[in-house]
């Protein structure tokens, strides 16, 4: 039977190192982002046989201009990014079990996967085969994504103005067209808020 669990690889006011970036294949700008003084933690969650490539750091700016500072830096990432809209007003939890305390009231999770790994991982596979699927190349890591909880204080869905060239989705589970689901307010709002972005109208669409 498979193990599952999460290792804390960043602390606080300690720096990631160029080495790992490197080591990982991360796009260029991303160490602005992990390294910017209001990361608190990074983790790395993982399971068994998997290739558990993703590594997540938590971020909790403590004013408007912090903030800011985030958003400037991931905008400078090379290639492409994803932004993920969650319910809620903070951080609770990241990966498998390892839970936020509430009073660092952290506003988002910055992640990305590794090529190099997910590569190393395919190679090892006995003709593309995990369990009961079939690979025939290695899968794609994860963009840098930055994973925002619309609830904190320090953001709103009524001031978000993200680059049209950005990925948004929401951070929940949405059903197939024809499937309803019962949602939360703050649910709504978010797939609204992605609607009016994909249309172009209101806030949503970057000038």
């Amino acid at each position: 039977m498979g193990a599952a669990g999460t290792s804390q690889i960043a602390w606080e006011g300690h720096p990631v190192a160029e080495d790992r970036a490197r080591q990982k294949a991360w796009p260029a700008g991303v160490l602005a982002v992990v390294n910017d003084p209001c990361r608190t933690l990074g983790a790395h969650p993982w399971f068994t046989e998997c290739p558990n490539d993703l590594e997540l750091f938590v971020l909790a700016p403590a004013s408007a201009e912090e903030w800011q500072r985030v958003l400037t830096a991931f905008a400078q990432i090379e290639g492409a990014k994803r932004v993920e809209l969650h319910p809620g007003d903070r951080v609770r939890r990241v990966g498998y079990g390892m839970d936020i305390d509430e009073d660092m009231r952290a506003a988002a999770v910055f992640s990305l996967g590794s090529q190099p790994v997910l590569d190393e991982w395919f190679s090892r596979l006995d003709d593309g085969k995990f369990g009961v699927h079939h690979y025939d190349a290695p899968p794609k890591a994860q963009p840098p994504t930055l994973a925002l909880y619309v609830g904190h204080e320090l953001l709103g869905l009524e001031s978000l103005r993200l680059p049209p060239d950005w990925e948004v989705r929401p951070g929940f589970r949405v059903l197939p067209e024809g499937e309803e689901a019962v949602r939360t307010p703050e649910e709504r709002a978010i797939l609204d808020y992605i609607e009016a972005r994909e249309t172009g109208r209101g806030l949503a669409a970057a000038e």
